[in-house]
């Protein structure tokens, strides 16, 4: 009776931790809804939220340079009852229950970020502001004084439970590509402060009133559908001056910067995996089909973007 009433404790600890990681499920996408124009207006404020008391970007703002354009690949999912190593749970989870391995086609991560770039491109278009082309920026001198990151560079992050507030006892594993043409911006001690003032010059020196850096995050559900995830972040730079604040002459300098946050995520209901077996250490490893997972992206990233244009202006 005691081996029975264990196991029957390991089970509902399980059952409890995957319906930590079950709250807040992103909503199934309804073409009807969400490419309705009033809709897509009141749901904006759904699925991004502005930084803080952040207004927006200046309604006059009509001309923008996008400094970085990435995209986020959640793959690993991980799940944690916060049970002893030593029991019998904490073993299950050793082995691998609760972990889920998401495995991307390599060609695929380094080739979704120039459609999903093009999209966001049309989606500020349509909200009247323009984008400065990349390849106005990668004339400028100052293009090539910013230091980029590494692409593939990996990052964990806690989740969050049904309330909004950080949970280690769910976790995600992040891989970074930037979109081709646009560098992945570092922001390391050492490289910040210079990309900084860079980024200022590129901005500025083209025009643009306002410099955006942008993080868009995809991610697979434990059904195989695609999801355009919760934590994308587009870092708005503006109101910018020349100032000799270095003794060096008149530089540009940005003296407003304001985040977008995607809180609420969207999946499409068609599954565009190949494969799922369980694999010791891993957990349940899923292998995906790149060319289903970007149709069903593309599928709802047009709102999702247009979205996110909208919370970029002052309300």
């Amino acid at each position: 009776m005691k081996s029975l009433s264990t196991k029957i404790s390991a089970a509902a600890l399980i059952a409890s931790a995957l319906l930590i990681a079950a709250c807040g499920q992103p909503t199934k996408f309804d073409p009807a809804a969400f490419n309705d124009p009033s809709t897509r207006q009141k749901n904006a404020s759904s699925y991004w939220k502005q930084d803080n008391f952040w207004g927006g970007m200046p309604k006059d703002v009509n001309k923008v340079a996008i400094t970085q354009f990435s995209v986020e690949y959640v793959t690993e999912n991980t799940s944690k009852s916060g049970a002893d190593a030593l029991s019998v749970l904490g073993v299950m989870e050793m082995a691998g229950v609760g972990k889920r391995q998401r495995v991307f086609p390599d060609e695929f991560k380094t080739k979704l970020p120039t459609p999903l770039y093009e999209g966001f491109v049309s989606a500020l278009k349509a909200e009247g502001i323009d984008v400065v082309p990349m390849a106005d920026l990668q004339k400028n001198p100052a293009f090539g004084d910013i230091k980029a990151g590494e692409a593939g560079s990996t990052y964990g992050q806690s989740g969050r439970d049904f309330l909004g507030h950080a949970d280690n006892r769910t976790s995600v594993q992040v891989q970074v590509y930037p979109v081709a043409g646009l560098p992945l911006v570092d922001d390391s001690w050492f490289a910040g402060g210079k990309n900084a003032q860079a980024e200022a010059k590129l901005i500025g020196d083209t025009g643009a009133q306002a410099g955006l850096r942008v993080r868009m995050r995809v991610a697979l559900d434990d059904d195989g559908h695609a999801i355009l995830d919760k934590g994308a972040v587009i870092n708005a730079m503006y109101d910018l001056k020349k100032q000799n604040w270095s003794g060096k002459g008149d530089e540009w300098v940005i003296t407003q910067r304001h985040n977008i946050v995607s809180s609420g995520a969207v999946r499409d209901d068609v599954p565009v995996v190949d494969g799922k077996e369980f694999q010791a250490f891993k957990g349940d490893v899923y292998t995906i089909n790149g060319p289903k997972f970007e149709e069903s992206i593309m599928k709802m990233y047009p709102s999702f973007a247009r979205m996110a244009a909208m919370r970029l202006r002052s309300q």
